[in-house]
């Protein structure tokens, strides 16, 4: 259990809860974390990133090297936890110029 900012991550049960607020992530291949869940933690709990980085950090262990669209699919992974944001009460930011922005969550 992690806790921060007000926020409670177990990775365990991949569930996330602020307050009485609570957010549960479903389990992705393999057993593996689901890559929304590795993308929220990574804008949480690291360091701000870049697209490209969020999405070698995502699939640096495919042997394939993750979808063909490359790190524009981030995109798609940002709106997939709009909603997940909204009941936590958590915004992503953005701070950088052009192609070298760099993304986190923090707590409205």
């Amino acid at each position: 259990m992690i806790r921060w900012k007000g926020l409670e991550i177990d990775r365990v049960a991949r569930s996330v809860r602020r307050g009485d607020a609570q957010v549960l992530f479903s389990s992705g291949h393999h057993g593996r974390p689901s890559i929304i869940f590795q993308i929220f933690c990574a804008l949480l709990l690291d360091r701000p990133r870049t697209k490209p980085e969020l999405f070698n950090h995502i699939y640096q262990h495919d042997p394939d090297g993750g979808p063909l669209d490359g790190w524009h699919i981030v995109d798609i992974y940002f709106c997939q936890l709009r909603p997940r944001m909204d009941v936590l009460g958590l915004v992503l930011r953005r701070d950088g110029l052009n192609t070298s922005h760099v993304y986190w969550l923090e707590p409205i």
